[in-house]
Order: structure tokens, then sequence, then C-alpha cells
């Protein structure tokens, strides 16, 4: 009896210690249920793996996301239906699948009226991911601004804690989006901050 408690016991640490050493920046070293902790769950997570064929702790890689898309500029004529964020209004929604995937809509984000092209630029870093947005023009911008819906998708996203940061190009750095989220409590929500100027605002 001794002896199978000291092979597990050694087959326990050695998974853990090759977890910790192929976990990259997102991933908590030791934590094979993906759950942002390490505790007596992991130890159980794994003894299931073992002896009951339970699924195989796998580290996620190192995250990255990137821009899939936006909408068209919002005019004041639209349609407005009651999922639609007010005009007056800024927001992130984000939508996690508990396996890595996430997805991010950035609504009601300021931009020209007529760019070439919208950017979206990722950062993530110690648990922080930060969105810088801009815009291209092949001429002369146009003396307007409104209010696009943007997409991001990201892969390899562990569960946890993470900040958002919005760096938009029409909003002072003081009153740009930051938001903590938790992907384990919390996969999928919205945040919102009250925009009363132009090119919100209340059409």
């Amino acid at each position: 009896m001794r002896t199978q408690i000291f092979r597990l016991s050694l087959t326990v640490a050695a998974l853990l210690l090759v977890m910790t050493a192929t976990s990259l920046a997102q991933t908590v070293c030791g934590d094979a249920d993906q759950s942002g902790d390490v505790d007596i769950d992991d130890v159980v997570y794994l003894i299931a793996y073992i002896f009951s064929g339970g699924p195989e702790p796998c580290p996620y890689q190192n995250p990255y996301g990137f821009l899939i898309g936006h909408g068209p500029c919002k005019q004041p004529e639209s349609t407005k239906t009651p999922n639609m964020v007010p005009n007056d209004q800024e927001c992130i929604e984000w939508d996690y699948d508990g396996q890595g995937g996430l997805t991010l809509y950035h609504q009601n984000t300021a931009f020209n009226c007529c760019p070439d092209e919208i950017l979206g630029s990722v950062w993530i870093y110690n648990n922080t991911i930060t969105i810088t947005e801009d815009e291209t023009f092949d001429f002369e911008p146009c003396p307007c601004l409104c209010l696009y819906d943007l997409e991001y998708t990201f892969a390899d996203i562990a569960p946890g804690e993470y900040t958002i940061v919005i760096n938009a190009i029409y909003i002072q750095p003081s009153d740009e989006i930051v938001h903590t989220i938790n992907l384990s409590t919390e996969p999928s929500g919205q945040y919102c901050v009250d925009r009363p100027d132009y090119p919100w605002g209340d059409w």
C-alpha cells in the first residue's frame, strides 16, 4: 500500500513538474484543471487522469488575439433594436468558451466617418489584455466622426482574471475603458461607460 501511495505521489509530482516547465505566461504553474488556482482539485484532476481516463492536463500555449472585423458607421437614423447599445454609451462585451477561445466586442467606439482602414492591435502580458485602435486614410479625413462596433477573437486564453484596457483614438487616456473580468466565474458579460460628448450622445 505504501509503495502504491509513493508511486502515485511521484507520478503526481512528475506531472506537476512537467506542467511547470511547459506552462507559459497566462497559465498558473501546476494548475492542472485550468481553474486559475493551484489547489487540491488539481491533485484530484491528475488522479482521475491517471487512473480513471479523465481529460489530459494540457497547459495553454501563448495567448493571442486580433481584430476580425467591424460594422458600418452608425447613422442617427439607423433602426434601433432592443439589444442595441445606447448611443451615449461605449461598451465591451465578452464571451468565453471555457476552452481557450474568447470573443470580445468593442461597441460604440469612435472613428472618422470615412477611414480607409480601421485597425486594432492586441497585446497580452501578465493577464492584461491591451487593445490599441487606430485608423488610416488614403485621402483627407472627413469632417465628422461616428460610432462603430469592432469584433476581436482570442485563442489559448486560460481561465482566470484579466484586465481589459482599450486605447481608443478619440478618448483621453484618463477616460479609456479599463475593466477587470474573471473568465472562471463570469465567462460572458458586458461593461459600459457613459459617453455624453460627440460623437456619442442621445441622437
